[in-house]
């Protein structure tokens, strides 16, 4: 019986703390070779502490159970360690992505999806357009201005947060009449 595994296109999600061997893992660069987790993986927090026995750190020497539960695979998910890239209503001051708190000082239109560890407002609106999303691992502040989310937009937040401020979510619907009520 293997514990803790996942094998693609083998594995079933089982007791044994074992994962489905059919769905994506989300390593942080297959391609490159590097199996880790990323912040989005399944693997993350998904194994069986009580199946595990073995070292005390991965094999990076990191330790071995961060968080609640042990990862499945041999690199244990560290954390994400935010850093600040700033809007300043023209351009960023650095790329975005999981790993960077998104701080906004000034008008902005979200043309194409957007990732950060976190959202603050300083200034300014951020209008979301259709069929773009907004993905965060944490919460948004909005100290000034406004977060439009207009209809066909998605927030996707990863960890259970609470937001702050001004969020205004446009939706448009069919008028009702009686059969729809």
């Amino acid at each position: 019986t293997a514990f803790n595994t996942y094998i693609k296109g083998k594995t079933t999600t089982d007791a044994y703390g074992n994962i489905d061997g059919s769905i994506e893992p989300s390593f942080t660069n297959y391609a490159a070779g590097d199996y880790s987790p990323s912040v989005l993986s399944p693997l993350v927090d998904a194994g069986k502490n009580s199946y595990y026995n073995g070292s005390i750190v991965d094999i990076r020497g990191e330790p071995r159970i961060y968080g609640s539960r042990i990862d499945i695979g041999t690199y244990e998910f560290q954390g994400v360690s935010c850093t600040e890239v700033v809007w300043d209503g023209t351009s960023w001051s650095g790329p975005t992505g999981l790993d960077k708190h998104l701080i906004i000082n000034g008008t902005l239109g979200v043309t194409s999806d957007l990732e950060g560890c976190s959202m603050t407002i300083n200034s300014g609106n951020v209008y979301v357009y259709i069929g773009k999303t907004i993905r965060l691992l944490n919460d948004i502040k909005v100290l000034g201005g406004s977060l439009y989310l207009n209809h066909s937009t998605n927030l996707v937040q990863i960890n259970d947060v609470v937001n702050t401020g001004n969020i205004i979510v446009n939706v448009t619907t069919k008028p009702m009449d009686k059969s729809n009520h």
